[in-house]
């Protein structure tokens, strides 16, 4: 073999070998950007399992889950701990770790993450919850001809002339 064929066979092998090695050189280069895209997904996550903890602790406090004297302590932390990856998230978007910003403009962002209402924004909850409070009270009890209520005397279902029980609540009819 000459010279010509050797040389040609190395120059062929380093031109593998930079093509192979490549992607290695692009994986270095793109490790700082993929970790702070890991942060940021980290951070939006745990957003959301704090937003779906809320929803699911005001849920659990309205049927009567949570104690009352506990909802008001559990609300405040998971709202404190929102709070607090809110403004990550703000720093990390911003690529700022809140330099610029001022004491007031912080203040007024943390009220307004720790505002979130428990109530209903559904107009529909509403009008429900309007025509519950006007609901016209039960009906008193009135006899018939035959002496027999026509309602029962507890929940002012109406009952059958040969009822026993209410349909409505279950207690006995005399």
């Amino acid at each position: 073999m000459d010279y010509g064929s050797i040389l040609l066979l190395l120059a062929l092998v380093v031109i593998v070998g930079a093509f192979i090695a490549s992607p290695l050189r692009e994986k270095r280069a793109r490790g700082a950007d993929s970790e702070i895209d890991i942060d940021l997904s980290e951070l939006l996550a745990e957003r959301e399992r704090i937003l779906e903890a809320l929803a699911e602790l005001d849920f659990d406090n309205e049927m009567g889950k949570v104690p009352d004297d506990l909802y008001p302590s559990q609300r405040k932390a998971l709202l404190k701990r929102g709070a607090a990856v809110l403004r990550l998230l703000d720093e990390h978007t911003s690529g700022d770790p809140g330099g610029d910003k001022t004491e007031v403009e912080r203040s007024e962002r943390l009220e307004r993450a720790a505002s979130i209402r428990t109530e209903w924004d559904d107009p529909l909850e509403a009008i429900i919850a309007a025509r519950r409070a006007k609901k016209a009270p039960a009906p008193a009890p009135s006899t018939g001809k035959s002496g027999n209520s026509k309602y029962c005397p507890e929940c002012g279902e109406a009952i059958q002339s040969g009822d026993r029980f209410c349909s409505g609540c279950g207690t006995k009819i005399s």
